[in-house]
């Protein structure tokens, strides 16, 4: 009998490089729109920053239905994930409860199992804003090993090409002699009718 190995990474594929969520957001404009309107759709407001978690616990003080306790196998205990950094608050007889939205990928890979498993989506929604509680993990960025964070990521180094050079002073120069075309038309002592064909 062949037995497969459950090969489910400790980290999101995605986000094992050197990009983040936090550099994506910045310098991708449609990761910007996604995850902004992935969080709205969950009722987790701005600014949008993630960080990431290890889950630690299957247990909450939290009651959530089997079906939304996504995290409870022990394929999940001890991963990593990124989460918004801003927490979801729930009132549970007067008591306030926190949990962190999983970040959009993150879902997907949590779906990804699920379906893997059992073979149909067990969430309501193809694309579900999936919550932890806060209880459940413990923030990863403290986490080191040797005295070395395993979570550090090293800034890519943008390296400038001898084109890149020539197409900023070929842009630099085209911005140069325009400029001697440009003037403040608000200051132009003409009144409309004279800036009729120009404007």
């Amino acid at each position: 009998m062949l037995i497969i190995p459950d090969v489910n990474a400790t980290k999101h594929p995605k986000w094992a490089g050197a990009e983040t969520p936090n550099t994506a957001y910045e310098h991708d404009p449609s990761y910007r729109e996604i995850s902004t309107a992935f969080a709205k759709k969950a009722d987790v407001g701005g600014p949008y920053r993630w960080f990431e978690v290890r889950i630690v616990s299957e247990k909450s003080v939290l009651s959530f239905a089997e079906s939304a306790r996504w995290w409870n196998e022990p394929a999940w205990m001890d991963k990593i994930i990124w989460v918004y950094q801003k927490p979801r608050l729930f009132n549970v007889d007067n008591k306030s409860y926190q949990t962190y939205l999983l970040e959009f990928f993150e879902c997907q890979r949590v779906l990804a199992r699920t379906i893997g498993k059992f073979g149909h989506n067990i969430f309501e929604d193809e694309f579900p804003a999936l919550l932890i509680p806060c209880d459940c993990v413990q923030i990863a960025w403290t986490e080191t090993a040797n005295g070395y964070s395993e979570h550090r990521r090293d800034a890519e180094v943008q390296v400038v090409t001898q084109a890149d050079i020539d197409k900023e002073a070929k842009m630099q120069e085209r911005v140069k002699f325009l400029q001697d075309y440009v003037h403040d038309i608000s200051e132009t002592p003409y009144g409309d009718d004279d800036l009729k064909g120009f404007v």
